[in-house]
């Protein structure tokens, strides 16, 4: 055997090899696809099931900051804007001088942001003005639903998020909310197996990426919110949530990837 023939051996060996070591892995390794229309808790059950096998890490949890403060701002923003929509305003004078404070505040993308005491302030003195009971029984009517959950818990807790040394905890986590573009993949070990989760995008103009994500899968859920019932989509503004959430539930069990994928 000549020389370049034991070269040509060894690497079609070492081919065989990587291909049977994939292999290996990839029965080991569980692929789980979550779908639903925006906001209706896919990223939400994602994060419950990391925290259920593991948790975050310290640098993890740090990187969910920026979203938290951006969320606590947009919150309190909301409450001004849909407060002013319905013509009112709040009642006591210090917290009228306070949300022109917390509308002209934004969040930085830098990480060493710091959420400002002040502004801090403004937002628990806000929250506690007599206006804001007649704001948040108004609200679903004129602003996303999908925030109304992590209104209370982020403005009760306004003054912890604002400590300079501030870490999210594993609620903080829960509670944080962003709009996810394109496919999200989170992986964790189970006993002896990978998990791959795939968190889709629920907006009507991502779900075309889908598509892709079918191939080799073991799992999939579908999430639909309850309180989707008399909601509208954000991007539509008429139709219903809970009848885009049965559509697209339609369309996926019978789409023809999912029959060659569980022919696989």
């Amino acid at each position: 055997m000549s020389t370049e023939e034991k070269v040509e051996r060894e690497r079609s060996i070492a081919i065989d090899k990587q291909i049977e070591d994939d292999w290996k892995r990839m029965k080991k390794e569980h692929k789980v696809l979550v779908l639903g229309t925006q906001g209706s808790g896919k990223s939400t059950i994602v994060k419950q099931m990391k925290i259920m096998v593991g948790g975050y890490t310290s640098d993890e949890m740090a990187e969910f900051r920026l979203v938290i403060y951006t969320n606590l701002v947009h919150l309190a923003k909301t409450i001004i804007w849909t407060m002013r929509k319905i013509g009112m305003d709040c009642v006591e004078e210090i917290n009228r001088t306070g949300a022109e404070k917390i509308f002209a505040y934004e969040v930085g993308s830098d990480p060493s942001f710091r959420l400002a005491p002040d502004v801090a302030n403004a937002i628990e003195s806000l929250w506690k003005d007599p206006v804001i009971a007649i704001v948040m029984d108004k609200w679903p009517h004129y602003s996303d639903s999908d925030l109304l959950d992590s209104a209370s818990y982020f403005f009760s807790h306004v003054q912890r998020i604002a400590q300079r040394d501030y870490l999210p905890c594993e609620r903080d986590v829960l509670n944080a909310r962003m709009t996810a573009d394109g496919i999200a993949e989170t992986k964790f070990q189970l006993g002896g197996s990978s998990i791959r989760v795939l968190d889709t995008s629920g907006l009507s103009s991502e779900r075309k990426k889908w598509i892709h994500c079918f191939e080799a899968v073991a799992s999939i859920i579908f999430c639909a919110a309850l309180s989707d019932y008399d909601q509208v989509l954000p991007e539509t503004n008429y139709q219903n949530r809970m009848v885009e959430s049965l559509i697209l539930f339609e369309s996926v069990v019978n789409s023809r990837k999912i029959d060659k994928s569980a022919d696989e």
